[in-house]
C-alpha cells in the first residue's frame, strides 16, 4: 500500500459478499491498468458499501442464498460505509479466462479476482463515489494500521 489509497463503492449485498469471502470475483466493464497487465500488480483498495441494496436483475435472493449460505437476506442487516481492505490480484475478460467460466460470480465483461480481504472491526461511515476514488486522508491511517496488523514487518 504505497501512495494514495483508492476506494471502490459497491452496492449491497455484493460488498458484504466479498468481505465474507463468498464472492471472489467483481465484475466491471473497466479495470485499472495494473490489473490488466500480463504480469498484473495486486491492487489494495478500501471497500465501501453503498446504502443501496439491489439483487435483481443479476440474480434472486434464493439463488444468492445457494451461493452464499450465510447471506443475511433482504432484511439484512446490511452495513454501509467502509468495510475493510480488498486485494484484487488481476482483471481479465471472462471469455479469455476459462478458469472463471465455472465461477457463478463471474459475469464480466472484466472479472477482477479477489485475492484477500481484511475486515475492519466496525464499518466507518462515509459517502461513496463511482469508479475508483481516493480515501479521505484522515481515514488512511486506519487502513494502514489494518494492513500492518495482517502484514507485520520483519524485526531486524
Amino acid at each position: 500500500m504505497i501512495g494514495p489509497l483508492q476506494a471502490l463503492t459497491l452496492w449491497q449485498p455484493w460488498a458484504s459478499a466479498i468481505m465474507a469471502g463468498a464472492k471472489r470475483v467483481e465484475n466491471r466493464p473497466w479495470a485499472p491498468r495494473q490489473l490488466l497487465d500480463r504480469a498484473p500488480q495486486p491492487l489494495w483498495v478500501a471497500l465501501h458499501a453503498s446504502p443501496r441494496l439491489q439483487v435483481e436483475p443479476w440474480t434472486s435472493w434464493e439463488d444468492l442464498a445457494h451461493l452464499w449460505p450465510t447471506c443475511p437476506g433482504p432484511a439484512g442487516p446490511w452495513p454501509t460505509g467502509f468495510l475493510g481492505l480488498v486485494r484484487f490480484d488481476r482483471a481479465q475478460a471472462l471469455e479469455a479466462a476459462p478458469e472463471l467460466e465455472a465461477d457463478p460470480w463471474a459475469s464480466g465483461p472484466l472479472c477482477w479476482t479477489v485475492g484477500r480481504v481484511l475486515e475492519l472491526p466496525a464499518p466507518i461511515p462515509a459517502k461513496g463515489h463511482q469508479r475508483l476514488w481516493t480515501v479521505p486522508a484522515e481515514l488512511v491511517p486506519t487502513f494502514r494500521e489494518l494492513y500492518r496488523l495482517h502484514h507485520p514487518t520483519p524485526s531486524r
